[in-house]
Order: C-alpha cells, then sequence, then structure tokens
C-alpha cells in the first residue's frame, strides 16, 4: 500500500455504514444478509480512491441488530 503522508503511518477513516456508504433501511428494518447492501453513489469509488491513496478505511455501525454473521 503506497504511503502519501511523507513517511507518516497512514490516516484511518471511520465511516459510518448506514447512510454514508450504503443506503439505510427503513426504520426498524436491518440488513441481514450481505446481498441486501446498496452502496449509496459514489461510495465505492471514494473508499477506493482513499485505499489507493494509502489511507485505511473502517466501516462501522451502531446497528443493534448486528450480530457478526459476515
Amino acid at each position: 500500500m503506497p504511503n502519501t503522508r511523507g513517511g507518516k503511518s497512514p490516516a484511518t477513516f471511520f465511516l459510518d455504514r448506514d447512510g454514508t456508504v450504503n443506503a439505510a433501511p427503513p426504520p426498524g428494518l436491518y440488513l441481514t444478509r450481505p446481498e441486501e447492501l446498496r452502496l449509496l453513489p459514489g461510495a465505492a469509488e471514494a473508499v477506493r480512491t482513499l485505499n489507493r491513496r494509502g489511507h485505511r478505511v473502517v466501516v462501522v455501525t451502531n446497528q443493534r441488530g448486528w450480530r457478526g454473521a459476515w
């Protein structure tokens, strides 16, 4: 992974999942399968650009229905 920060450790970006990276499910519903994930326009390219620039990207969620099944 190229480092574009002059020898410094790469930056890490924490992105909220629902409504930032993917379309948020309707209130009270949860994504339960990977095929339900719908990325927002430009989200994949934005993450790809950060990765190409040597940055780490972590997607986070506060979805209480998530159980680490993926």
